[in-house]
């Protein structure tokens, strides 16, 4: 089975590194399924390169224009799309096109119903709800046609893999069929985030010798409850000499850390490394005894954590919030322990916990792992994966058969 892929985050090495993970591990577990999966990167990424001037007069009138012309460029983006999609398509003759979904996206449904390729959509959020009330609030939008798009697109799709039970039924509400729509989370690689010794050179560079270590990877700003969490770790810091923070991740965060948890008598203690290279995770990760997860409360928690499964496949004891899908994956005092969301007080009673109970942070973490590896591995979602590629294109077999 050929599958050609098409996936149109910007920023896959620092803002989108998340996306840009889950799209490489799934397209390489089916690849190592023995399918041809090719993945395309849609959009142009940041480079590090000599700016031009074309570049820098970019970026001067961007501030100034991009309220205006955001929504109209993404629609416009379309006809690009179609033309180059259209040969790469032509080129690589896939059995299955499968995409991301994308906000002002069209160009996908367009090229299945012409060239007659069956089309499988990647929900990982709602696009035109994620843009409305987040990263776009603030930008001139073309009334609800983003949503129509979305939904058209959808509906036209043979088949849409949702991240989360809770994203499926915000499609199911808004008249995409359910028995199409498929719920697969995140996941994790259980070889590159497993259990082991701390390493020992990132021991030595930070001092971590005989300490215990509360950690925190994260690069968002806004859904990750790290207010909460920076009032813990005054306390825990405060009060318990051999604790100390591994907090990894840049931007907006990292300057919060620095300016509330960087000062006094236990600013040796909180470790900032920035935000590193994903394969450079799982080792500060390994640093840790315990990793938090202290998600807010908001009305449509839609996502599927990929820090929750790969603190669970490394087999770390894990404090956070009851929200979204978490709830579907942590039994609190089975494989982690919850807290009330936005509540530092509670936070801090489970994270203290762990700090004096090392046996019962052995044991959280050995279930988090054997979890991992039963439900939630990328192999496992490849597969899961395949198998819909498979039964559409028995579908669509079984249809010409009766037609014929």
């Amino acid at each position: 089975m050929i599958i050609t892929y098409f996936n149109y985050v910007w920023g896959i090495e620092s803002v989108s590194a998340g996306a840009a993970t889950k799209a490489r591990e799934i397209i390489g577990a089916i690849n190592n399924l023995g399918h041809t999966a090719h993945l395309h990167w849609r959009t142009p990424q940041p480079t590090n390169g000599a700016i031009s001037t074309k570049a820098r007069l970019r970026q001067h009138l961007k501030p100034l224009l991009q309220k205006y012309l955001h929504e109209p460029k993404k629609l416009a983006l379309n006809s690009r799309n179609l033309l180059q999609e259209y040969k790469i398509l032509q080129e690589e003759h896939p059995d299955i096109l499968f995409s991301r979904l994308e906000l002002y996206n069209f160009s996908v449904a367009r090229l299945s119903r012409w060239l007659n390729i069956p089309l499988v959509l990647e929900a990982d959020c709602p696009p035109s709800y994620e843009h409305s009330n987040f990263y776009g609030k603030h930008y001139m939008h073309l009334g609800n046609f983003a949503a129509k798009i979305e939904i058209a697109s959808l509906k036209r799709a043979g088949a849409v893999i949702a991240i989360s039970s809770i994203l499926k039924n915000y499609y199911v509400e808004r008249g995409v069929p359910a028995e199409k729509i498929h719920v697969i989370p995140n996941g994790a690689d259980p070889v590159k985030f497993r259990p082991r010794e701390k390493p020992k050179h990132l021991v030595q560079k930070y001092n971590l010798a005989g300490k215990t270590v509360i950690g925190w990877v994260g690069a968002l700003v806004g859904w990750s409850g790290v207010e909460e969490m920076v009032r813990m770790a005054e306390h825990v810091l405060q009060n318990y000499p051999e604790a100390a923070f591994l907090l990894v991740g840049g931007g907006d965060n990292q300057a919060l850390f620095e300016r509330r948890l960087r000062r006094g008598d236990w600013a040796s203690r909180v470790i900032l490394p920035g935000q590193v290279p994903h394969d450079q995770v799982p080792d500060y990760l390994a640093c840790t005894d315990i990793v938090l997860a202290p998600y807010p409360k908001l009305p449509f928690w839609y996502a599927s954590s990929m820090k929750i499964f790969e603190y669970m496949a490394a087999g770390k004891a894990i404090v956070t919030s009851n929200v979204g899908q978490i709830g579907e994956v942590i039994a609190d005092g089975r494989n982690g322990l919850f807290f009330e969301a936005e509540k530092e007080d509670d936070l801090l009673a489970k994270t203290t916990v762990l700090l004096r109970d090392a046996r019962l942070r052995q044991k959280l973490g050995r279930q988090a792992r054997q979890d991992v590896l039963e439900k939630y591995t990328w192999e496992q979602h490849g597969k899961t994966i395949v198998a819909i590629f498979e039964a559409l294109l028995r579908e669509r077999k079984a249809k010409r058969v009766t037609v014929i």
